[in-house]
């Protein structure tokens, strides 16, 4: 299965950059709710549960985006 990630790649180039372009928006994000979780007056602690979940969502999603993108690089230069 991993060697089937790159071969989507071959054709379109732009591809990747894309995808390395949507993992750091998801980074960024990520890092902007998680910047701003605190416990205030008013905050429930099931909203402040849902914020991370969402936060922790969207670095995991970084990850894998950025893990093909790097597979699909590997491919790529082996060619």
């Amino acid at each position: 299965m991993v060697r089937m990630i790159p071969r989507f790649y071959r054709k379109n180039k732009w591809r990747i950059v894309s995808l390395w372009i949507l993992g750091s928006i998801c980074m960024l994000l990520g890092s902007l709710i998680a910047g701003q979780l605190q416990r205030t007056i008013g905050t429930s602690d099931m909203g402040l549960l849902v914020a991370f979940v969402l936060s922790l969502m969207f670095f995991l999603i970084a990850g894998m985006l950025w893990v093909a993108v790097a597979l699909a690089l590997r491919e790529v230069e082996e060619e």
